[in-house]
């Protein structure tokens, strides 16, 4: 699913982003493959990781952290260029340029003032992984709208670094179904709940909603 694009461009940087989603959307036209999501490195009761593949035959690792409304909670596997294009897009079409909605030319994302930290946090990955970016997705005056709570930088690092694929965390079963429609690929959007499931994992009864529950209750 693409977009049109109309909106009237009132500077020169929109007008840039436009001719990088023309540029993306050829690309698209042109027997675009999507890559294959990132594959699971290990998970167990208290958070998964992944293993993403980066432009330089390298990997970095991320990771989630399984909590106590894991219900609430989707991951979302989405193909990195299209989320670029649909980030670009989004932030066109928006008069907020607020940095968690506004998407940058790729090329400019080194020059973020916070990339130092993505870089330094990418670095230990493989003993430290990188917590998945947060992010939402609908639709406004019906057209797409990507906008981050957290991992912004992040995800510029992964862009930056030719990233094929990468997980998103996301709250809410709209926003993860609008994200998979905009950009996902592999399996549907699923809970960390149903992932845990998914892999037997098992949550120490201390750890557990149930147990958090009876302690309310004796308050």
């Amino acid at each position: 699913m693409f977009t049109k694009i109309f909106v009237p461009i009132s500077n020169h940087y929109g007008y840039l982003k436009k001719l990088e989603c023309f540029k993306l959307e050829t690309q698209f036209a042109q027997n675009y493959t999507s890559p294959l999501p990132p594959e699971m490195e290990s998970i167990n009761h208290k958070r998964a990781v992944w293993n993403i593949n980066l432009g330089n035959n390298k990997i970095c690792r991320m990771r989630n952290d399984f909590g106590c409304i894991d219900d609430k909670f989707y991951i979302v596997h989405v193909d990195a260029l299209k989320f670029y294009y649909y980030w670009l897009v989004s932030s066109i079409y928006l008069d907020d340029q607020h940095r968690s909605n506004h998407c940058i030319l790729r090329k400019d994302m080194p020059n973020d003032y916070k990339f130092k930290h993505a870089i330094d946090g990418f670095s230990i990955s493989e003993h430290n992984p990188v917590p998945l970016a947060f992010v939402s997705a609908r639709f406004e005056r019906g057209n797409p709208y990507i906008g981050f709570t957290d991992g912004v930088t992040r995800t510029m690092w992964l862009l930056v670094n030719g990233a094929k694929s990468f997980p998103i965390e996301v709250r809410d079963k709209e926003s993860a179904k609008h994200l998979y429609e905009f950009a996902g690929i592999g399996e549907p959007p699923i809970t960390y709940e149903e992932l845990r499931n998914k892999f037997n994992v098992k949550v120490p009864y201390y750890e557990s909603r149930e147990f958090l529950e009876s302690l309310y209750d004796e308050i």
